[in-house]
């Protein structure tokens, strides 16, 4: 027991030494999802230490740990249950954990412009931290154009992001179709965007990386769009 006392005067002086050295921020990372962490006092523009993502419900959608602006360590992505749908360790790029959430409404599908084949083995390209983080940082109601919004039908609304071979986000559109309504695009920029949304891993086609497509869709319906209560968030989950 004796041993252990010095211990605990170590760990309780270093947390009180990181606590005169550090505060915690608080900031909008998009419309609907902002950041909780911490920073050097000195560089209040330097990340370090914990770092979290809340949702509109106030829900942890994302948990991790940054050294001097670096992301480390393993993180953790969250569905809206709280389940872990994922789990990344930053420090060696590798994807630790991945499960299909049975809940989301996000439909995800992949193209790889090049063409495979059924010899060809193929890891499909994926979202660093899953759709739906993903699909929520870009989010936006006012993408969604007036003549859209005024009609009660359902239609979807689709994300489609062109992802380099090194696992960058080379531009991305939505695509709006279903019900009534023709399909329509709207071409986005990719300058300016939370750096989150840059973070993909690319297809692996026979070992070799790959440029490819990727797909979010989601049911649209737009009679929610004036609904209180609902964030002006303009999807729902399917029936089931």
């Amino acid at each position: 027991m004796r041993h252990l006392f010095p211990l605990l005067l170590f760990t309780l002086a270093f947390s009180i030494a990181r606590c005169q050295d550090h505060q915690t921020m608080k900031k909008t990372l998009s419309r609907h999802l902002r950041e909780v962490f911490d920073v050097w006092k000195t560089d209040w523009k330097q990340k370090d230490g914990k770092y979290v993502v809340l949702n509109d419900a106030g829900n942890q959608v994302v948990k991790g740990t940054y050294s001097n602006g670096k992301k480390c360590g393993t993180w953790c992505y969250f569905n809206d249950a709280g389940l872990v749908v994922q789990k990344y360790d930053f420090d060696h790029d590798s994807l630790l954990y991945a499960a299909p959430d049975s809940a989301t409404f996000i439909h995800t599908e992949y193209q790889i412009p090049q063409g495979a084949d059924e010899t060809d083995k193929v890891q499909r390209p994926y979202k660093i931290g899953g759709p739906e983080f993903g699909f929520f940082l870009l989010y936006d109601e006012r993408d969604i154009p007036t003549t859209v919004k005024g009609q009660t039908n359902t239609a979807q609304l689709t994300y489609i992001f062109t992802v380099s071979e090194k696992g960058t986000l080379e531009d991305y559109s939505i695509t709006i179709a279903g019900g009534t309504i023709n399909d329509m695009v709207i071409h986005k920029s990719v300058r300016g965007l939370p750096q989150d949304a840059y973070a993909f891993s690319p297809a692996i086609l026979n070992g070799h990386p790959v440029r490819s497509k990727l797909a979010f869709t989601v049911p649209l319906n737009v009679s929610h769009v004036d609904m209180p209560g609902t964030n002006n968030i303009v999807t729902q989950h399917p029936a089931n």
